[in-house]
């Protein structure tokens, strides 16, 4: 009874969590970075990983019958390995310019550069900050003094920026 009584939410719950995390995956994948999108895939694709190791203790008889035949443990050992390259430190295992360093660019960068960083126009992004209620006298005004003239730390600009 216990096996069927997981089975009835474990499945639909991963079902759903895929569907979610895969959807707004694909979303930021092509930059479309609407509504809460981010946010949502970053936070409740903790649900789709619960869904999944559920199902799996729940199917672990149907698993370990996969991982007996050589189709299943090649798939298996595949993204093994690409996990592992994943959190391997490419480029001498330090970043190629320190945070620090970028921080201190992008505060005085013009707003005009960061706009085409950002793939927006500058005039358009002038605006769009303008009626975020921010004080910007022209898209030559570097972020660190935007984020200066309007009480703001540079991060909430480049978030409205970004």
């Amino acid at each position: 009874m216990a096996k069927h009584s997981i089975r009835l939410w474990a499945t639909p719950l991963t079902v759903g969590a895929f569907a979610l995390s895969a959807v707004s995956g694909i979303l930021i994948f092509f930059h479309l970075n609407v509504g809460l999108i981010k946010v949502v895939h970053q936070w409740l694709s903790w649900i789709f990983v619960f869904g999944a190791l559920v199902h799996l203790v729940d199917n672990r008889a149907a698993l370990v019958q996969h991982l007996r035949r050589p189709i299943g443990r090649s798939i298996v050992a595949g993204f093994t390995i690409l996990i592992i390259l994943s959190l391997l430190p490419f480029g001498n295992g330090r970043p190629t310019m320190p945070p620090e360093r970028l921080n201190m660019i992008m505060l005085h960068t013009p707003l005009d550069a960061m706009a085409k960083v950002a793939n927006h126009h500058p005039e358009i992004l002038l605006e769009e900050l303008r009626s975020q209620g921010l004080h910007v006298s022209g898209t030559e005004q570097t972020i660190g003094d935007i984020a200066k003239t309007n009480g703001r730390t540079s991060s909430e600009i480049l978030s409205a920026i970004f």
